[in-house]
Order: structure tokens, then C-alpha cells, then sequence
């Protein structure tokens, strides 16, 4: 990826709180592309090299977010 697409550190730390499946799938180091729901800290999508998760397939599978 281009470094022009890699976004700058946030100003601050953003935490949230993840499944064990997706905690276990994103490893230290990562590439990875998020999106979220600022306010609510929502992970609607979450992507690496190796790894994808979307809140629409635990929707379809009557999980709550």
C-alpha cells in the first residue's frame, strides 16, 4: 500500500471492545483498514491481509453489535 494511503496515528488512542475472534485475528503490527462509529465505538467493518469482519454478518446471524 501506498504510504500516501496509510492514515497518520490518531491524536489519541481509540479503544473498544472486540470479540475474542477479532482480538485474536489482528495481530501487533497489522496493517489494518476499520470502519466505525465514532460516538458509539462501533466496528462496522474491520479488514487485514487476513482477517475481515462486518457488523452486517453478525446482523444476519441474529447476533447483536
Amino acid at each position: 500500500m501506498p504510504a500516501s494511503q496509510i492514515d497518520e496515528q490518531p491524536p489519541r488512542t481509540i479503544v473498544f471492545q472486540v470479540g475474542e475472534v477479532m482480538f485474536r485475528s489482528v495481530g501487533i503490527g497489522d496493517a489494518v483498514r476499520i470502519a466505525y462509529v465514532p460516538q458509539s465505538k462501533i466496528i462496522v467493518q474491520l479488514s487485514t491481509a487476513s482477517y475481515e469482519y462486518s457488523i452486517c454478518d453478525d446482523l444476519a446471524q441474529g447476533q447483536s453489535a
